[in-house]
């Protein structure tokens, strides 16, 4: 009897002493560079926890190797019990199976999982005590650690070519969103903000084809256009900048501004007309952002790889990209979005992601409340199949240019063409359908 308290306590001793050892490897490294700082300023273990952080092969080995060599003794000694209580009753492959099982299942839990999540848990308060501890501990075993430290430096420096310079970029957005996302918690950031610099961090993986105005959208005016007919032009469409081009609208010369035409006299245009910037349609808009800033220029023409005209990309456009929609008259009229009983009107130009936002609410709530929130989920258009308006949505499910009253059904709406102009849905009917 005697001996099965003395194994069982030390069954516990060791398996808290495990645990200990992995809150520690979970308290200290879940800790964010702010909190290490804040750490600093009110007690001696920030600049204990610092130097760990920054130099955390040491600690590491440390940890690990105290760690395994518990989690070995733990394994023996319940090896060795099961062999003792089962031998003559059971094989020994089977006492062997089975003084594995426990064996992984309680250090799994019990060594690992529950302090691990404790340690990430309440990282600040137990890093603080614990570091001290850490430290002398680590002193103690610095000859043995440092052969494993040593070695582990010599392998990083062998893969690090290979992972660390792919990983960097990924790293160092992540580490500004989990700032943002701090900041916003804490009330130094506001909500509009964040949003703002969420934005501005996903220019980077959004192609300029995803903003740019496409080339039947245009205005774009042949070299031989008179000024009174350029001027006409502009005062309909109310634009500063207009691309001139000469043969075919593929062959872009030149970018006419508003203001050197008002300032101007001359009859013939291809006097007064800027540079084009050509850039193709692959590039990232954050680029684009840059090159904006340093050429002093507010609009790009888009080309795709054969150098045929894709578009336009302004700066207006990156600029709706982080702050949201700025619409004009102009593209209010045109995209106008008219509620009528239990339907709405909406342009044939309008955003998905728009009308995901705010138009489906208003064309299903006539369902009542309780089945709202179902009937929105399942008429969500989709916003990842390339498809950037609304009339798009219609022209690729039906396959071909649809006639005015043709129809889909998308979950519990239906949109339905109302007018067709040069090829184009304009004019589009939502409303909701029973089920």
């Amino acid at each position: 009897m005697n001996d099965q308290y003395l194994f069982f306590i030390i069954i516990f001793f060791l398996a808290i002493l495990s645990a200990f050892f992995s809150i520690t490897e979970s308290s200290i490294f879940s800790l964010q560079r702010y909190q290490v700082n804040l750490i600093k300023k009110k007690s001696s273990s920030g600049k204990l926890l610092e130097s760990f952080i920054n130099n955390p092969g040491t600690i590491i080995a440390t940890i690990l190797l105290l760690d395994e060599i518990i989690n070995v003794a733990i394994t023996s000694l319940i090896s060795s019990r099961f062999n003792s209580l089962l031998t003559g009753k059971l094989s020994p492959e089977i006492i062997s199976v089975i003084a594995i099982l426990v064996t992984f299942i309680f250090i799994l839990v019990f060594c690992e999982i529950i302090p691990k999540t404790i340690g990430v848990k309440f990282a600040r308060k137990l890093s603080i005590n614990i570091a001290p501890v850490i430290y002398y501990i680590n002193k103690v075993m610095f000859p043995i650690t440092y052969v494993f430290n040593g070695l582990s430096k010599y392998l990083i420096k062998l893969t690090s070519p290979l992972v660390l310079d792919s990983q960097s970029s990924f790293e160092n957005e992540s580490k500004v969103t989990s700032l943002i996302d701090i900041g916003e918690d804490e009330g130094s950031i506001k909500k509009s903000e964040s949003k703002i610099i969420d934005n501005l961090l996903k220019l980077q993986k959004i192609n300029l084809i995803k903003i740019l105005t496409p080339e039947p959208d245009l205005l774009i005016m042949p070299v031989e256009t008179s000024r009174m007919d350029a001027l006409v032009e502009i005062r309909k469409r109310r634009l500063s900048r207009i691309p001139i081009f000469k043969g075919d609208t593929d062959n872009v010369i030149g970018i006419l501004h508003s203001k050197d035409l008002l300032n101007s006299q001359v009859d013939d245009i291809s006097g007064i007309l800027h540079e084009p910037y050509f850039v193709p349609d692959k590039k990232n808009v954050f680029q684009l952002l840059q090159e904006f800033q340093v050429k002093k220029t507010h609009i790009a023409i888009v080309l795709d790889e054969y150098g045929r005209l894709e578009g336009v990309v302004t700066l207006e456009d990156i600029l709706q990209e982080i702050f949201g929609q700025i619409e004009n008259e102009r593209e209010l009229n045109n995209n106008l979005i008219d509620y009528k009983k239990d339907q709405l009107e909406i342009g044939g130009g309008l955003r998905i992601i728009d009308f995901n936002e705010s138009c489906l609410y208003t064309a299903l709530r006539s369902g009542g409340l309780k089945a709202l929130g179902e009937e929105i989920s399942c008429s969500l258009i989709p916003e990842n199949l390339d498809i950037e308006t609304v009339g798009g949505f219609i022209f690729t499910n039906i396959g071909r240019l649809p006639v005015e009253g043709e129809n889909i059904i998308n979950g519990s709406i239906k949109l339905t063409v109302l007018k067709v102009e040069n090829n184009r849905i304009t004019r589009i009917k939502v409303e909701r359908v029973q089920n």
